[in-house]
């Protein structure tokens, strides 16, 4: 399973991240074996958010910065 989740930035802080990605989550415990999300690597919030949520994450080496 691939995901993304945007919130734009009036939404931001108000919860709805975090329920859309619960929501994910539940879907995984109903048989998916793993779910791969992107996150961009100056986004240091949501890096600590899915962190606490207890994902992994790692550099995606076809990327390359600037």
């Amino acid at each position: 399973m691939e995901f993304a989740i945007v919130v734009a930035d009036a939404w931001q802080g108000r919860g709805l991240g975090r329920a859309l990605l619960e929501r994910l989550i539940a879907a995984r415990e109903r048989g998916y074996a793993r779910m791969v999300g992107s996150v961009l690597a100056m986004n240091a919030t949501m890096l600590s958010f899915v962190k606490r949520l207890g994902f992994a994450s790692r550099r995606d080496p076809t990327i390359t910065s600037r």
